[in-house]
């Protein structure tokens, strides 16, 4: 059975690739970062105050997005064996959201990671969410 819960990792990290460099867009990328809102509002003559909070909206969106996306495969796997937890689903599904929005900030606005760190980052979440759900539904 093993074969089909590395099946749905490898979905996963796919999703996330998908994800993160498909479905994100170029104005979501740039509406993550505050640099870019203060940018366009100089450029725009908009009031940055009434804007500024904008860029966490942006990686909130995002970051529910990248997390639905990911776990869509557990969530269609799991329930197929098991009777899923969706307790146990909705505080992964939210640490999840935590940890990308804290990762994407990091890397956005505070500037301390790189591409390849968040991306590492973000794998090392993806693993830990499936064996989270392997350990949730261990037979």
């Amino acid at each position: 059975m093993l074969k089909y819960e590395l099946l749905v990792l490898l979905i996963m990290i796919w999703m996330h690739v998908f994800d993160d460099f498909v479905l994100q867009t170029f104005w979501l990328s740039n509406g993550k970062q505050k640099d870019w809102w203060i940018k366009v509002c100089e450029e725009s003559d908009y009031p940055f105050p009434f804007y500024k909070w904008d860029y966490k909206a942006s990686l909130i969106i995002h970051s529910v997005s990248w997390c639905i996306s990911v776990m869509v495969a557990p969530l269609i796997y799991f329930p197929l064996i098991h009777k899923i937890d969706m307790i146990w689903f909705l505080f992964i599904f939210a640490i999840n959201v935590t940890i990308h929005y804290l990762v994407d900030n990091a890397k956005a606005n505070l500037k301390i990671f790189s591409l390849v760190v968040d991306q590492i980052i973000h794998l090392i979440q993806i693993l830990f969410t499936w064996l989270a759900f392997i350990l949730i539904y261990a037979r």
